[in-house]
């Protein structure tokens, strides 16, 4: 929904041609709108990681085991709002954010049951210690490169745009 209000609703609302009047280029306005939103959503994204990490580590009755997975599905909701920040700030309609939206939020169940399936990741769920395997560290380099494009992509095609509206 941050990235919804955040920058789809600016061009529903026509707001966005005033924003865009005043001393900015489109550059610098997805900039500003990629790292605002960005930093927005981190500090609920941080305090949500820790709210999930915390049982893990604390609770004598959670395995640490989860761990692991614990921190993959959390960089994925990471990079799931950056993919949907990138939608948004390059979507032209509100059928192409809707589309978006949808699949993103069915993607997080899709990817609960896909990796935790994996068996690297399955058989080390329950274990008393966390094992951080090649598996891991591979989901959590493609959620980073993800994160990253999903990022950097507006970025780079707002120097090419010469109208935004």
């Amino acid at each position: 929904m941050l990235a919804i209000y955040g920058v789809a609703q600016e061009r529903k609302d026509q707001s966005l041609q005033f924003v865009l009047s005043l001393p900015v280029s489109i550059r610098g306005y997805v900039f500003a709108k990629t790292a605002g939103l960005l930093l927005s959503y981190l500090v609920p994204w941080l305090v949500a990681t820790a709210a999930a990490i915390a049982p893990v580590l604390l609770s004598a009755g959670v395995p640490d085991g989860l761990l692991p997975y614990v921190a993959v599905l959390s960089g994925f909701l990471l990079a799931n709002f950056s993919v949907v920040l990138c939608a948004a700030l390059h979507a032209r309609s509100e059928a192409a954010m809707i589309a978006t939206i949808i699949l993103t939020n069915m993607a997080v169940s899709v990817f609960m049951f896909i990796v935790g399936a994996l068996p690297e990741i399955r058989d080390h769920l329950t274990g008393p210690v966390p094992v951080w395997n090649a598996t891991i560290f591979n989901v959590l380099l493609i959620e980073l490169l993800v994160l990253a494009i999903a990022v950097a992509l507006p970025l780079a095609t707002a120097g090419r745009r010469r109208d935004f509206i």
